[in-house]
């Protein structure tokens, strides 16, 4: 087995057909292209091939306000209950999504799956976070929606709030699933 470093990362890259840049010896560039109707994002991707790991990083949204910090991590926390091979991170003040392969198992295939893994959580929270870390009418309506989820829904409760008039999924794109994979959507009750 060779030498794990950016040129080997980079022959993975040209065997997908994708463009990149070479940084240094453990450090390759690329860029994804979320396919998201009626928006256009495209987010940072970085590899960095090292020991013990190899690191694929795609860099969601910058800057995230510390008043919307807690509203950010909350939401990555729900997104990391049901995600497999990457996870989303809030790193100082910019959120991630990151999936690592032990050096040793690294090679065309476990790199593919971390690639597709890194690309199809851009793609599914990318908006929303950017939404949720700029927006704060947005960021007020989640955690309205997350309080809500986790006090008592009968009518007689402190809020008043019942399931019904908070069980609905908080998504802030038309649809979030890619074209291969077309559902139809479920009508939601006007509030």
């Amino acid at each position: 087995m060779h030498k794990l470093d950016a040129h080997t990362i980079a022959e993975y890259f040209d065997q997908l057909g994708w463009n990149y840049r070479i940084v240094d010896a453990s450090t390759v560039l690329s860029g994804v292209r979320c396919l998201i109707p009626c928006y256009d994002y495209r987010a940072a991707l970085e590899i960095r091939a090292g020991e013990p790991w190899v690191y694929l990083r795609v860099l969601l949204q910058r800057d995230v306000l510390p008043a919307r910090r807690v509203t950010v991590l909350r939401f990555l926390s729900r997104w990391n209950q049901r995600c497999h091979q990457a996870r989303l991170l809030l790193v100082d003040d910019c959120v991630v999504v990151q999936s690592e392969i032990a050096s040793v198992q690294c090679h065309f295939g476990t790199f593919r799956d971390a690639l597709s893994a890194v690309c199809r959580y851009s793609e599914l929270v990318g908006v929303e976070v950017s939404v949720l870390a700029t927006n704060p009418a947005a960021s007020e309506l989640y955690e309205a929606v997350e309080d809500a989820r986790q006090n008592d829904y009968s009518p007689t409760a402190g809020r008043g709030v019942t399931a019904e008039e908070v069980d609905f999924d908080f998504d802030l794109v038309v649809n979030p699933m890619s074209s291969s994979a077309v559902v139809p959507a479920t009508p939601t009750a006007a509030r």
